[in-house]
């Protein structure tokens, strides 16, 4: 029994723990948020392919996902008190749980949320950059932002340019 909880506990110092550099911090949130944007865009395609059946399949997946994402986000602790890029990926996360939670999953306008999921998403990309910054990361900053960059980009080719 000793054994089994002490398993337990390094497991989630190990899920949960502070990350140990800033560029570890950085990639455990984008993770997260790449996550809940992938189930955003099978969502969109499904719709796209005016698929009802595989449609609320997507929803129900994507209500997973981001239940454990915002799990993750909110055990996680600030990086040397610094919780902005943090509190950033919360809010989109949430943001995208309104929606998910919508009881009238077929009729989701994915329109109507694009102006205001494009504010809560350069939210996190200002608050990524200063993070970058901050933490002076600027020579991995490429690689770091192009795997949230590519997501972000094919999400905001599905939604109607206003």
């Amino acid at each position: 029994m000793k054994k089994l909880t002490f398993l337990w506990g390094i497991t989630f110092l190990w899920l949960f723990g502070s990350c140990s550099s800033p560029i570890d911090y950085n990639t455990s949130i984008m993770n997260e948020v790449e996550k809940v944007e992938k189930e955003v865009l099978k969502i969109t395609e499904q719709q796209e392919n005016s698929n009802l059946e595989k449609t609320q399949k997507a929803f129900q997946e994507g209500k997973k996902q981001i239940k454990s994402s915002l799990e993750k986000l909110e055990n996680m602790s600030a990086f040397r008190e610094d919780d902005a890029l943090r509190q950033a990926a919360i809010k989109l996360v949430k943001f995208y749980d309104e929606f998910f939670t919508n009881e009238n999953q077929e009729a989701l306008d994915i329109s109507a949320i694009t102006q205001k999921e494009r504010e809560v998403k350069q939210n996190l990309i200002d608050a990524q950059c200063a993070f970058i910054k901050r933490y002076d990361l600027n020579a991995v900053a490429k690689g770091v932002w192009h795997k949230f960059d590519v997501v972000s980009t094919i999400l905001l080719i599905f939604a109607p340019k206003f």
